[in-house]
């Protein structure tokens, strides 16, 4: 039997008070109807699995109502890259989440972002993954403002994070960066750049990780590193525990401890440097909400 969609019907409008709103209606599908509106007040704002038809509410439109919304998090919104314009007139808004969206929105560079999350979007099972990493590669260039930034491509779309690594180079504000997916055997550092004064979280294929000690060792601010499992990893971790303690403000390496010999090679790391720690690396990535209320102090760039 297929699944009715959730239906709310209910004036928001009125919640004068309220800050932060949630909606999402897992995989059922939801209805927001048109006397639901969304009240002024809201400062972040979550929408998820929404329906988009002639009788519904028109939630883009709406945004041009939210003057102090400074979070909004979308998943499978139903929009075109023009669709999102008015988050053009947002004057507070510094964060955005898309998850599996069809479309990168295409008024990116007028909003002043620091931080951007993008996961499974754009959401084009027919993109060939160099179209996939030019577009995020164009969409994040622009965002000189940006410290929090994490791109995970769409499942089974191997996008090339070099076009998007270049890009994020020349980021000079950028704290925290995390790409997770793409093409399984990209093992190209990271390049040099702006960025390299600025970085303290990487979340990082290990891969790439193991690639990039040179270029890592120079990116003097950074402190924390997180290993996404990669085939192959044993040795790739080894390579990575091998020049992390030569770093000298590198605090937290978060890896795969599932073998043997990581572990082993995470405690010759410890002995290295002591104040070097290595920890399991599950569910770990950057927060991206720490930029809203300004510049992220060091207790809040925590895994």
């Amino acid at each position: 039997m297929t699944p009715h969609p959730v239906v709310l019907a209910t004036p928001l409008a009125g919640f004068t008070a309220l800050q932060d709103l949630d909606l999402d209606s897992g995989d059922y599908g939801m209805l927001l109807l048109l006397e639901t509106g969304l009240p002024a007040s809201l400062t972040r704002l979550h929408l998820g699995q929404w329906l988009d038809l002639d009788a519904s509410l028109d939630v883009m439109q709406q945004m041009s109502r939210l003057p102090r919304l400074r979070e909004l998090s979308l998943r499978f919104a139903p929009y075109s890259a023009g669709d999102y314009e008015p988050l053009a007139s947002l004057p507070e808004l510094t964060a955005l989440s898309l998850d599996l969206c069809q479309e990168i929105p295409g008024c990116l560079a007028q909003l002043r972002l620091r931080s951007l999350e993008l996961v499974g979007t754009p959401f084009e099972g027919e993109d060939a993954p160099d179209d996939v990493a030019a577009q995020l590669a164009a969409a994040i260039a622009p965002l000189q403002s940006l410290t929090h930034l994490s791109l995970h491509p769409t499942a089974g779309i191997n996008a090339p994070p070099g076009p998007v690594c270049a890009s994020a180079a020349a980021l000079s504000s950028l704290q925290s960066f995390a790409w997770l997916g793409g093409d399984p055997h990209a093992a190209d550092p990271l390049p040099a750049g702006a960025w390299l004064a600025s970085l303290r979280e990487l979340v990082l294929p290990v891969r790439i990780a193991a690639s990039s000690g040179g270029v890592l060792l120079t990116a003097q601010r950074l402190e924390r590193l997180a290993l996404d499992w990669q085939d192959g990893h044993e040795q790739l971790h080894i390579q990575v525990l091998r020049w992390a303690p030569h770093h000298p403000r590198l605090s937290t390496v978060a890896a795969c401890l599932d073998s043997p010999v990581v572990v082993e090679e995470a405690r010759h790391c410890e002995h290295a440097r002591p104040s070097l720690k290595v920890v399991p690396n599950q569910g770990l990535l950057p927060s991206m909400s720490t930029p809203v209320s300004g510049s992220p102090s060091p207790d809040e760039l925590v895994f």
